[in-house]
């Protein structure tokens, strides 16, 4: 499950607009941190992110605001995928409790 506290707004340099700041929202999953930028590109709204973990970053013209909040839906429920496979993962490794 993903931790509310975890996500950050902030503000980063625009990947697209040199000496712009755009939003960005940011999620604290560990050495490499996941984000999603709101970014603008010729005038039209782009997003930036990534899952983290070294992951691609992906880059979309997202069109209308409408759009560009299903990218940002699509983008939490891959972190939230990403989460419940570590917990299912670390779970399966850790030493069966031998009850005491």
């Amino acid at each position: 499950m993903l931790n509310p506290g975890a996500f950050r707004w902030g503000v980063a340099d625009s990947e697209t607009t040199s000496g712009a700041q755009v939003t960005r929202l940011g999620y604290a999953n560990g050495r490499f941190p996941a984000y999603f930028q709101f970014d603008r590109y010729l005038h039209q709204h782009y997003a930036l992110y990534s899952w983290g973990h070294g992951e691609e970053v992906e880059e979309h013209f997202v069109g209308t605001w409408p759009h560009q909040v299903l990218h940002l839906v699509r983008w939490i429920a891959r972190l939230e995928q990403q989460a419940r496979t570590r917990e299912r993962s670390s779970a399966s490794t850790s030493p069966p409790s031998n009850g005491r």
